[in-house]
């Protein structure tokens, strides 16, 4: 689970992503964040415009 925060700091909701979260980073447009979910192999693909996550391919473990 993750939380965002618009630009005043309000948390507009939690969005659920995979298993034990490693890590995240922006795409270079700004407009999706990738999130490494180390317990189940999948990268949570999150849509920031709509608030929820659009893809969770398969990348592996380790």
């Amino acid at each position: 689970m993750i939380t965002l925060f618009d630009d005043l700091l309000d948390p507009p909701g939690d969005i659920a992503v995979g298993a034990k979260l490693m890590d995240g980073c922006f795409t270079p447009d700004n407009q999706q964040l990738l999130i490494a979910n180390e317990g189940d192999g999948t990268l949570s693909v999150i849509d920031l415009a709509q608030r929820k996550v659009v893809a969770t391919p398969r990348v592996g473990t380790g």
